[in-house]
C-alpha cells in the first residue's frame, strides 16, 4: 500500500492513504542493496510486529506503534479482518 499510494476507506469514514516516497528510484535501490546485504550477512534482522485485525485496526495500530510499544515494523495483517 506504502509503495502504490493505494487509499483504502474503513469504518465510521476513516481513510488510510498510502503515500510514495522517497521519489529517488536510484536512492532508494541503493539503500536497498545496502540493507539486503547487510541481512545476507546476518549483520541485520527484521523484526515485524503483526497485528491481527484488517483494515479496521489500522487506527489501533498506529495507536500501538505510537505509544512504542512495538519492536520492529507493526504490520496489520489485512487478510484477517475479511469478511467479519
Amino acid at each position: 500500500m506504502f509503495w502504490s499510494g493505494q487509499e483504502h476507506c474503513g469504518p465510521e469514514g476513516r481513510r488510510v492513504l498510502g503515500r510514495i516516497w522517497p521519489s529517488d528510484p536510484a536512492a532508494v535501490a541503493r539503500a536497498k542493496a545496502r540493507v539486503f546485504d547487510l541481512h545476507h550477512k546476518g549483520m541485520l534482522t527484521a523484526l515485524v510486529d503483526v497485528q491481527p485485525g484488517g483494515i479496521q485496526a489500522v487506527p489501533d495500530a498506529i495507536d500501538y506503534m505510537l505509544r512504542g510499544r512495538h519492536i520492529g515494523k507493526v504490520v496489520v495483517d489485512l487478510r484477517s479482518g475479511r469478511g467479519s
